[in-house]
């Protein structure tokens, strides 16, 4: 899946809001505040050695802007 919410649940708009039952699951949360856009977040996934990834879904955070971070993030 590539939702960050229960089913009937509203889609979280920070990490505080994250369901416990969701957080459990996942590796690596971002939690960069309230997201000002009110709209879903990106997934990124990392592979084990963090040198490759793929944009899951994209949302607030655009995918063009992930690629640049990770380029210039020192591996």
């Amino acid at each position: 899946t590539t939702s960050a919410n229960l089913s009937g649940e509203a889609p979280p708009v920070s990490a505080e809001k994250l369901s416990i039952k969701i957080a459990q699951h996942v590796d690596f949360i971002l939690d960069s505040g309230t997201c000002r856009y009110q709209i879903p977040s990106t997934i990124v996934q990392l592979n084990s050695t963090l040198d490759t990834y793929r944009i899951i879904r994209t949302g607030a955070f655009p995918a063009k802007e992930f690629d640049e971070i990770f380029r210039n993030y020192p591996n």
